[in-house]
């Protein structure tokens, strides 16, 4: 069986999906103390793995292949003169490989066998993309390794546990926290509306949108979930604190002549962030409306694409349609 340019194009970049949420989860384990800490003076720690990743991302890929600026800084990247917190290195993560999985989407696969020259030799696209794979994993698996040195008998198992474990590490953090999500009532608005202020200042920077002169964002749309059928306002809570609000609505596709859910809004507070708490909102609100869903993200708004590419590839095994435009990437799937 011969393999086509595309695909293997969409295996490497499934290959740095994998690699990413392994990561992320084995980070989103530990602590802050636990992102700066190095087993020895030789040794790199999880900060400076995930620095040291995302720069040879952006210099290799993002920038070598994708034409972005490269603006690294290699030698900083192993510097112990700064301090990371866990959700700042999470941060740094998803931007890097969400920037790598654009630039792998809008990659031409006649472009594979192009070449470049790198530290003196001629090599082509496609050996690139190999040799950022193999180098991801290579600092991937120290993260594991760290991960574990760290959380001991805590560390939770990403791949296949051994069998002969047959005691349980009891459920983490997030496992026993109550996530609700539940319709807003229209007594409920007010608080929607408050949430949706501070929804619109988090996405301000990649939407370039201002406040008006009453010193707020406004959402013109709002009123009209609780008059129109076809929308849905939820309320998120962990336990009984807000955590969160999410506004779905349908689209129809006049090409197909098929309505599609659509997540409008979906705001996670800073606190709950990294928990695994928006993956648990998003993929109740999939189950709860069977059939084809579309998300969109900026195309700014790096952080927010790979937190959808790693949720709905986690949902749908990695079966969903990309599509792009000037300003949106949006992702395409079934919930059955």
């Amino acid at each position: 069986m011969s393999i086509d340019h595309q695909q293997l194009i969409d295996l490497l970049r499934k290959k740095l999906h994998d690699l990413y949420t392994r990561a992320s989860q084995a980070i989103e384990q530990m602590d802050d103390s636990d992102m700066n800490w190095r087993p020895n003076e030789e040794s790199n720690s999880v900060a400076n793995l995930v620095i040291h990743m995302a720069g040879n991302l952006r210099q290799r890929l993002i920038s070598g292949i994708g034409g972005a600026l490269d603006d690294r800084d290699r030698e900083a990247e192993f510097s112990n003169w700064y301090s990371f917190t866990r959700d700042s290195v999470l941060e740094i993560l998803q931007l890097s490989f969400g920037e790598a999985e654009t630039t792998l989407d809008q990659l031409a696969p006649e472009r594979l066998s192009d070449t470049q020259r790198i530290r003196s030799r001629e090599v082509t696209v496609l050996d690139v993309l190999f040799t950022v794979a193999t180098h991801m994993s290579e600092h991937v698996g120290q993260i594991l390794y760290i991960a574990k040195l760290r959380l001991g008998a805590r560390y939770r198992v990403l791949s296949i546990p051994r069998q002969t474990d047959n005691v349980g590490h009891g459920a983490s953090n997030d496992e026993n926290r109550s996530v609700h999500v539940n319709r807003a009532s229209l007594e409920e608005k007010f608080i929607l509306r408050n949430l949706v202020e501070l929804c619109k200042h988090d996405y301000s920077e990649f939407e370039q949108t201002d406040v008006g002169d009453t010193g707020l964002f406004g959402y013109k749309w709002l009123d009209h979930y609780w008059t129109e059928p076809s929308r849905h306002p939820f309320l998120l809570r962990v336990g009984e604190r807000l955590a969160g609000f999410a506004l779905v609505g349908n689209i129809n596709d006049t090409m197909s002549d098929v309505k599609k859910h659509s997540m409008a809004e979906f705001f996670i507070l800073r606190k709950y962030r990294c928990q695994g708490i928006g993956r648990k909102v998003a993929t109740s609100l999939f189950d709860l409306f069977p059939g084809t869903w579309v998300v969109a993200q900026e195309k700014s708004n790096a952080p927010a694409q790979a937190f959808w590419r790693k949720v709905i590839s986690n949902h749908t095994g990695g079966r969903f349609h990309v599509l792009t435009d000037e300003r949106y990437v949006t992702l395409e799937f079934e919930c059955p």
